[in-house]
């Protein structure tokens, strides 16, 4: 029986029975982004969408500021190495 059958449920339970019949989820965090909440409960809710809903891809928001730094390169006329590039997405 699945918890949410049980009529208890916590906000991971809520969360994986809203998931489970949909191709893919944006997890998102709160703006101030200084809650290690938010990372804790990703933390638990990302193995419960592959065990429970079959998820088999997970992609990571990568930040600003490795754009911005090859931005001001390429600005200046200096070169931005694929490595530079590579990093700023993550290596995909």
């Amino acid at each position: 029986m699945a918890l949410w059958e049980t009529g208890t449920l916590s906000d991971a339970d809520r969360i994986v029975r809203e998931l489970c019949d949909k191709r893919g989820a944006l997890l998102g965090e709160e703006s101030h982004h200084g809650n290690a909440r938010t990372m804790a409960f990703k933390v638990e809710l990302t193995p419960r969408l592959v065990k429970e809903c079959q998820y088999d891809a997970f992609f990571i928001e990568t930040g600003i500021y490795d754009f911005l730094h090859i931005q001001t390169l390429l600005k200046a006329g200096h070169p931005v190495s694929a490595d530079m590039l590579a990093a700023a997405i993550g290596g995909m």
